[in-house]
């Protein structure tokens, strides 16, 4: 194979130096450069994280099933925001325990015995706030 001169280089056009898209599960894949602000893209990474996804399947997941107001359920949402909310009063007493318990983890330098209790109720009201979410949608 030989190398090319400059006037080669520059006579061929940027779509034939490229690498041939990717091919992921025989599906053809190719690139596209979005530009955020700062606060965009820590709001696409912490959509991302919650999912558990990667920046290009949560931006092409968002722009290909966008959630509209069609898929709110209206009739159960006043009920849905005033469970959160009470969920919302709940984890911040949690938070709260959990500080303590940790501050007599470093103190002692051991684990309280009511560090699962509080464990178990996080873990609880996660899955509850899951589940009131999902309910808002159809």
């Amino acid at each position: 194979m030989s190398a090319m001169n400059d006037s080669e280089r520059q006579s061929v056009a940027p779509s034939d130096v490229r690498r041939a898209p990717r091919s992921v599960n025989g599906i053809q894949r190719t690139s596209l450069r979005v530009h955020l602000t700062i606060s965009e893209r820590a709001l696409l990474e912490a959509k991302a994280r919650n999912r558990g996804w990667s920046l290009s399947r949560t931006l092409v997941h968002s722009a290909l099933h966008p959630t509209s107001a069609e898929d709110i359920d209206s009739d159960n949402l006043a009920e849905v925001i005033t469970d959160l909310r009470d969920y919302r009063r709940k984890l911040a007493g949690m938070a709260n325990n959990l500080n303590q318990l940790t501050r007599y983890a470093h103190s002692k330098q051991e684990l309280p015995k009511q560090i699962e209790d509080v464990l178990g109720q996080v873990e609880r009201s996660v899955d509850e706030i899951n589940y009131l979410l999902a309910s808002v949608r159809r």
